[in-house]
């Protein structure tokens, strides 16, 4: 069955150091966006730029809601399955003791 679902808690660990990464690159859009000028030429042409200037900062915005909300998810998660994995190792550890002694009766039984 293990074979069939597996998770790779480093893998899990690489992509939350890439989720904030791009979380920080997104903090830092709206200042770049904020410090250039929208003088680029008639009044129209630096309306939309403006506009444009404000949609991206937005956007980035929301993504970087949405990217904070999924770093914190998939922390949570490989988190959840480390610990799963020590409970499940403890487990069969426990239950690997009185295999032993079931397995030397049996043996004391053959001979």
């Amino acid at each position: 069955m293990a074979d069939f679902f597996q998770v790779e808690v480093g893998t899990l660990a690489q992509y939350v150091t890439t989720l904030k990464d791009a979380q920080q690159r997104l903090a830092e859009l709206p200042k770049l966006l904020s410090s250039g000028s929208t003088d680029l030429g008639n009044d129209k042409l630096n309306d939309a730029a403006g506009d444009f200037q404000h949609s991206w900062a937005y956007g980035a915005g929301q993504l970087g809601e949405l990217v904070t909300e999924t770093t914190d998810a998939v922390s949570e998660i490989a988190t959840v399955y480390s610990q799963v994995d020590d409970q499940i190792g403890k487990a069969v550890k426990t239950l690997g003791e009185p295999l032993r002694y079931v397995g030397q009766a049996a043996d004391g039984m053959v001979r």
